[in-house]
């Protein structure tokens, strides 16, 4: 749809046009998601996708919202929303995940999503 850009590979596109990948705002988006069902800003019962992490009684190191990975049997499951995106979430830090507004979130997210890995 953008002139003289027809035959360039997707990542040149995207050099081209300052923009990020398909998948980095899949993963954004998804994150931006979970805290929104975390902190009650979505009418979702946070428990039917996700459960804390307590640590077993140890202290957890990170954030206070750490969520418990449940092992899965078949790859389907391992595809599903809450799956997906425990380990990403687990890999933010405190400063990111408390935020206090959804905003607030995108701003922290968008400054150290590259620090995460994502």
């Amino acid at each position: 749809m953008v002139r003289g850009l027809k035959y360039k590979s997707y990542e040149e596109r995207l050099a081209l046009l300052q923009t990020t990948s398909l998948e980095s705002r899949r993963i954004r988006g998804d994150l931006i998601q979970v805290f929104q069902i975390m902190n009650g800003f979505d009418d979702v019962n946070k428990d039917d996708y996700f459960e804390l992490d307590t640590g077993g009684g140890y202290s957890l190191r990170g954030h206070h919202m750490k969520l418990k990975v449940h092992r899965s049997r078949l790859q389907r499951r391992q595809c599903f929303f809450s799956q997906r995106v425990v380990s990403l979430w687990k890999k933010l830090p405190a400063s990111v995940v408390e935020a206090s507004s959804v905003n607030m979130f995108k701003k922290r997210l968008d400054d150290r999503i590259f620090d995460v890995g994502i």
